[in-house]
């Protein structure tokens, strides 16, 4: 196919799907759209367009010949936009704050996490058995020669010795007990290090809570979203309160300074701000989101629309698509 029309291509700062490096328009889509023009001669020309509403409603006037920015497709933006093959499949993330206040019933949680319960268990059932060991051999010597009162201070020598804090009160007496005592200390030291290890972890998750953990938590909840995304009517239907932004780095700002309780949008674009922002993501992606090429509803689109589409199948199909993907979103 020979298109001899420059095409005019407006653009919106997206990233990491569509942005400027270096006085330079780069990103996801903007490096598949290259291959694209690449494979079928085409000439072009990117004009930004500042407001994400302005560029799609110019693009369905024919201001521009074709519009890139992460577009999602809907059934609403079909009726005054034709769409490409999709570009990305994807969905939308929640990027919230982690609270720093702890409960007791947080505490409760850290303490009897499933991970700390496991060690737990293993930590009191290696001490009893280690207990009895060394009651079978330091009986009448260190510790008592009657069971219950031998076993009993054979427990508390096993956990101090655990623990490293070792009072002194109970000492091998015998040269079997003190190669016994050498293998509780190395082994229960390990045992008990994992313990405190992993209970300091859980402590630490459960106190780095975040009072949105799901899509389900956004009910009654102020939540940031970029104005004229598709993240506004999702937010809506979890009958969240909507804040719109002109910008993700408005709502970002907001989210830093807790003016709101999460920002959802995309989930790649919110990946890509958490190696900027002391924000995490909770609850996975949720309402898939499929990006896609934009272009005016003219009959004479038709055939270009259609050679665009089959150059993206061609790229999916040749594993050029797969590399321009694993560039941007699995480092």
């Amino acid at each position: 196919m020979v298109y001899d029309k420059k095409l005019k291509i407006g653009v919106h700062d997206f990233k990491p799907v569509v942005f400027q490096k270096d006085g330079k328009w780069t990103g996801f889509e903007i490096e598949v759209w290259e291959k694209i023009a690449q494979t079928l001669n085409l000439q072009y020309e990117f004009v930004e367009d500042k407001s994400f509403p302005d560029l799609l409603t110019k693009t369905s006037e024919g201001e521009y010949d074709l519009a890139i920015a992460g577009i999602t497709r809907t059934l609403e933006r079909t009726k005054k936009l034709d769409m490409s093959f999709f570009t990305l499949d994807t969905g939308l993330g929640i990027a919230t704050i982690p609270t720093q206040s702890f409960s007791a019933k947080d505490l409760f949680r850290g303490l009897f996490s499933k991970q700390t319960a496991i060690l737990l268990f293993i930590l009191i059932l290696f001490s009893l058995i280690s207990a009895n060991i060394y009651w079978f051999i330091e009986s009448g010597l260190s510790v008592s020669a009657k069971y219950s009162q031998g076993v009993f201070e054979s427990l508390w020598w096993s956990i101090v010795t655990f623990s490293t804090i070792g009072y002194g009160d109970v000492i091998p007496a015998s040269f079997g007990g003190k190669v016994f005592g050498m293998f509780s200390i190395l082994s229960g030291l390990a045992i008990f290090g994992l313990y405190i290890g992993q209970l300091s972890s859980s402590l630490t998750l459960t106190k780095m809570k975040s009072k949105i953990s799901s899509a389900g938590d956004l009910a009654n909840k102020k939540i940031g979203v970029k104005k004229g995304t598709t993240a506004k009517d999702v937010v809506k239907a979890k009958h969240g309160h909507v804040i719109e932004f002109e910008s993700l780095s408005e709502a970002y700002d907001a989210l830093e300074s807790q003016s709101i309780d999460a920002v959802v949008a995309d989930l790649p674009v919110l990946q890509d701000q958490m190696r900027e922002r002391d924000f995490v993501l909770v609850g996975g992606a949720f309402a898939r989101q499929t990006y896609a090429f934009a272009s005016p509803r003219k009959k004479d689109n038709e055939e270009l629309l259609e050679q665009i589409d089959q150059a993206i199948i061609g790229l999916q199909e040749s594993g050029e698509y797969e590399n321009i993907y694993e560039a941007y979103f699995t480092n």
